[in-house]
């Protein structure tokens, strides 16, 4: 998360990428070891604005 500070500066895509990381930990942690995860990221939130 600090290398998102520093790239990001506080803003809400770092307030977006800190509530998704601890929901994507706590999902890989729920998942069978075959089980699969899917995550859209619609246009707002990827690299290509």
């Amino acid at each position: 998360m600090r290398a998102f500070m520093e790239f990001l500066g506080p803003n809400d895509r770092l307030a977006y990428l800190a509530m998704m990381a601890l929901r994507l930990v706590e999902l890989r942690r729920a998942l069978k070891p075959t089980g699969s995860l899917y995550l859209h990221c619609d246009p707002t939130a990827s690299k290509y604005e």
